[in-house]
């Protein structure tokens, strides 16, 4: 073979090398490039999982928020109505109850026909001579007293037959009870 020959063959081979080292190049900075968009494609993922997990906690807190919301309006809208008229109806009976106890005890220590008691809505007592309605103030003493003893004989019963745990049946404690009364209202 002569040497000549190839000697022909460098400007191609140098031409040629150039091209490999251009494409060489060209290829480094693909292969930088993809790794760039393979890192930026992970990044992605993690965000779409963070998001992901962030939308089901939010659409979680939204269910149990339409939960708390419809458990409210049914409160309000049935639950403390049912409770109201439940309680009124109670409150009712032991007021009629306790106004029964307090006329019943009021009349055997007065045994008198002028003069009567009865509780308004509060509870508090409406003393009535002769058709009219006077002030507890204007009593004598033993009226007072025997208005006084009345309510409160009338409200250890209503306790006792509403709380029948307490156990006070048996037991009345009562500071000078008969101050005031004649001898007739003590028998």
């Amino acid at each position: 073979l002569k040497l000549s020959e190839f000697i022909s063959i460098e400007p191609d081979y140098l031409r040629e090398k150039s091209v490999l080292d251009s494409l060489m190049d060209e290829l480094k900075q693909l292969e930088i490039d993809k790794a760039k968009k393979e890192q930026e494609l992970r990044n992605a993922d993690l965000a779409n999982a963070d998001l992901a997990k962030e939308i089901q906690f939010k659409e979680d807190i939204r269910l149990k928020l339409e939960y708390f919301i419809k458990l409210s309006e049914w409160l309000e809208s049935f639950f403390l109505n049912i409770v109201n008229i439940m309680e009124r109806k109670v409150m009712l009976k032991i007021h009629n109850d306790f106004n029964a106890l307090f006329q019943k005890w009021f009349f055997m220590i007065m045994n008198s026909e002028s003069i009567k008691v009865r509780l308004d809505e509060e509870f508090t007592p409406i003393i009535e001579q002769n058709g009219y309605d006077m002030e507890y103030e204007n009593l004598s003493g033993g009226e007072k007293s025997a208005c006084a003893l009345s309510y409160r004989l009338a409200l250890n019963q209503i306790i006792n037959n509403i709380i029948s745990h307490i156990n006070t049946k048996d037991l009345i404690i009562l500071d000078e009870p008969t101050d005031g009364l004649s001898s007739e209202q003590l028998e």
